[in-house]
């Protein structure tokens, strides 16, 4: 599994800035008021934006998620943020649950 972009400082971390963009896109198409987009001061390399590491935050993924085909493996058939295709959907959601203190049943 990945290391996770996102971490308790409420920062969400990438060198491919793209992917940010899709990430607040999507995030604010379900509700989610995030950030400007801006350079990460400890890494030259990479950008950042703050997002709230909530419920609110946590649901808002949730829906982007559902959008995502998945196979008869339990597996994503496209890329989702910071996981690959072919990541398995267990993985995702155990992420979702640590990252955001959640039950994905209870999104």
């Amino acid at each position: 599994m990945p290391n996770p972009i996102i971490n308790h400082t409420n920062l969400v971390r990438s060198h491919d800035k793209s992917l940010l963009e899709s990430l607040v896109k999507k995030l604010e198409r379900n509700g989610l008021k995030s950030h400007e987009i801006c350079p990460d001061p400890n890494n030259d390399d990479e950008m950042i934006v703050v997002v709230p590491t909530d419920r609110i935050t946590a649901q808002a993924l949730w829906k982007t998620l559902d959008a995502v085909a998945v196979n008869s493996d339990e597996e994503v058939e496209e890329q989702w943020f910071m996981f690959e295709s072919g990541t398995s959907v267990y993985d995702i959601w155990r992420w979702i649950e640590d990252t955001f203190n959640v039950a994905v049943h209870d999104l």
